[in-house]
């Protein structure tokens, strides 16, 4: 059994897709950040990765910004297409769900 209470980030945030959806919203706007702060933060710093986002351009979404991980038996993932405003969001309560693959099923739906 894993010890949830030694991890402080990973493990001690707890969210919903209603929030995440509301907060990829409001990056849009800027009342939580400055466009500044915006354009800094989904720059890649180290390949692929940004400040807090791993940043693709795809030839069909534009701009696309995301970050999912497992832990103890839960899946999640946030996928932003800052060119539709589009937000894939995934929260599962199953380890090692390929995340890929259900992007590529939702992608299809929302086409």
């Amino acid at each position: 059994m894993a010890n949830h209470e030694i991890f402080l980030g990973a493990a001690s945030i707890y969210s919903s897709a209603h929030d995440l959806l509301k907060l990829d919203q409001e990056l849009y706007k800027n009342t939580l950040l400055t466009n500044e702060s915006k354009e800094k933060m989904f720059t890649i710093v180290q390949p692929p990765y940004g400040y807090g986002w791993f940043i693709s351009n795809d030839p069909k979404n534009g701009k696309t910004l995301s970050h999912g991980g497992d832990i103890f038996g839960f899946t999640t993932l946030i996928e932003r297409r800052l060119k539709s405003k589009t937000a894939l969001i995934i929260l599962g309560n199953l380890q090692g769900i390929d995340r890929e693959k259900v992007v590529k099923i939702l992608s299809k739906i929302i086409e």
